[in-house]
């Protein structure tokens, strides 16, 4: 899980465009262009690169990149 955060960083550039700089605080009201359609895109992303399904409550729990890292770390502690 070392390198999540940069996995997390280049979804987030390839969902959202290059220009998007993320930190463990960023949240969605932090990126105008974090809507309904884009968080879909986000999951699948996050789903494919880390090969997990996620539920429909972390789904809509994720967030943030906060909450994205957490559940990250807590499926990599449950494998």
């Amino acid at each position: 899980m070392e390198n999540s955060f940069e996995k997390i960083s280049e979804i987030f550039k390839s969902v959202f465009g290059k220009h998007v700089s993320i930190n463990s605080d960023t949240k969605y009201e932090d990126i105008d262009e974090w809507d309904s359609l884009s968080h879909l895109s986000l999951i699948v992303e996050l789903e494919e690169k880390f090969e997990l399904g996620l539920t429909p409550e972390e789904i809509e729990n994720l967030k943030s990149v906060k909450a994205i890292m957490q559940v990250l770390k807590s499926r990599h502690r449950n494998t």
